[in-house]
């Protein structure tokens, strides 16, 4: 069921035609996520041409629908691919769920995941609709780090993006 098909007759494409992808990831071997807001993900494979559609972490659960909307994705070191939900942050390796990050609390990280950043040290910091998560390799939970701060009195502002200015330091982007 989740394994890739040839795309001879554009019929296996045709659903892309209308996905709002929202990030694209190329992982080590050549396999490109498509995330998206509402068919969750994408995967195609450059070199061959081949198709598919990655359902295998979505649970049959009243959450399924949060998670299909895919907002970020990214890859480890490891191998393992981190895909950012409106409802959780799920680690997948091998096509097979490894785990739901939570935070300390053991709750799911609340808002929008709109983007995951690795550093070189394999940690990978969440930017979340309502604020900026830390969650050290291996680690089973994800640390707050800080709420989404309110520049010039314009509230709420939102971390939108996190990007490496070096390989210790990130820092987050904010939209109002």
């Amino acid at each position: 069921q989740n394994t890739f098909k040839r795309d001879e007759s554009n019929q296996y494409w045709q659903p892309l035609s209308h996905a709002d992808i929202r990030q694209i990831h190329i992982d080590q071997s050549d396999i490109m996520w498509l995330a998206t807001r509402d068919s969750g993900v994408f995967k195609v494979d450059l070199t061959g041409g081949l198709f598919q559609h990655h359902t295998v972490y979505i649970e049959q659960s009243a959450h399924a629908e949060k998670a299909r909307q895919v907002w970020a994705i990214e890859a480890d070191a490891t191998g393992h691919v981190f895909l950012g939900t409106s409802d959780t942050l799920f680690k997948v390796k091998n096509n097979e769920v490894v785990e739901h990050i939570n935070t300390e609390q053991n709750n799911s990280i609340p808002g929008l995941i709109r983007d995951i950043e690795i550093d070189q040290q394999n940690n990978q910091w969440i930017a979340s609709s309502l604020g900026l998560y830390f969650l050290a390799d291996e680690a089973a939970n994800a640390e707050f780090i800080t709420t989404p701060f309110d520049l010039v009195g314009i509230s709420p502002a939102d971390i939108f993006s996190i990007e490496a200015v070096s390989y210790t330091h990130l820092r987050a982007h904010e939209t109002r």
